[in-house]
């Protein structure tokens, strides 16, 4: 797939129509990278590889209105240990491996700020909301009965429950920001190729965990942050 993507990339700086680049009233972009989780989700999810495309719309040479679409995913699985009874009411526990991988969509609406162009480097900033859609799937080879409340996994069952409960797939669809920067370093008369990094943050959902232990009951949101790094081509 990787490839795929790089050659339709090519494809379309080589089609590209002549003109000055500060003459073009649109670009395009395609990129990927990875992406850092941050934060408290750090300890629930793992990071991930991230794939970008989107159009400008270039108001003036040094403001630009940007569409973009994002997919986060095929990430580290974070895994966590928890026991694992074979009755709802107690019994022997015995620790047992539970693991999420997640995955995300994603479109964002920047304003796009840029800086004096150089012969070869223009330096930009970024900024601007955006819709994000996270999904976590819970796998486990345990059979038995267990607890977990685990916001950033969209699962609270303070009460013992089967197993079969906490497995699969949920969702959650939030609001979020993203502002960031980076470089086009000109390759052609209308292409560049870029790099930059960005700081996403998402308001998620929230959840109540009971107290657990000395540890007071309290109301844990599942906000999302994370640094996605790309790498790509503008035309």
């Amino acid at each position: 797939m990787r490839m795929t993507v790089w050659a339709v990339a090519i494809a379309m700086l080589s089609v590209a129509m002549p003109a000055r680049a500060q003459d073009k009233k649109v670009d395009f972009n395609i990129g990927g990278g990875y992406s850092a989780v941050t934060g408290d989700a750090r300890e629930h999810t793992g990071d991930a590889g991230v794939f970008e495309a989107g159009v400008t719309l270039n108001v003036t040479p040094t403001f630009g209105i940007k569409t973009n679409y994002n997919y986060t995913g095929l990430g580290k699985e974070k895994t966590v240990v928890l026991n694992v009874s074979p009755s709802p009411v107690g019994g022997v526990f015995s620790p047992q491996e539970f693991s999420a991988d997640t995955h995300m969509h994603d479109v964002t609406f920047d304003v796009v700020l840029k800086g004096k162009p150089g012969p070869k480097v223009s330096p930009y900033a970024i900024v601007g909301p955006g819709v994000y859609h996270r999904t976590v799937n819970v796998t486990t080879p345990a059979v038995g009965y267990t607890t977990v409340c685990d916001p950033f996994w969209y699962v609270c069952y303070p009460a013992a429950v089967s197993v079969d409960r906490i497995l699969g797939t949920r969702s959650s669809t939030d609001f979020g920001m993203n502002f960031g920067g980076g470089f086009a370093f000109k390759i052609g008369e209308t292409a560049s190729m870029y790099f930059d990094i960005r700081y996403i943050y998402i308001w998620g959902p929230t959840f109540d965990v009971p107290a657990i232990g000395a540890e007071p009951a309290k109301s844990v949101h599942a906000n999302g942050q994370a640094v996605p790094f790309v790498v790509g081509f503008r035309f």
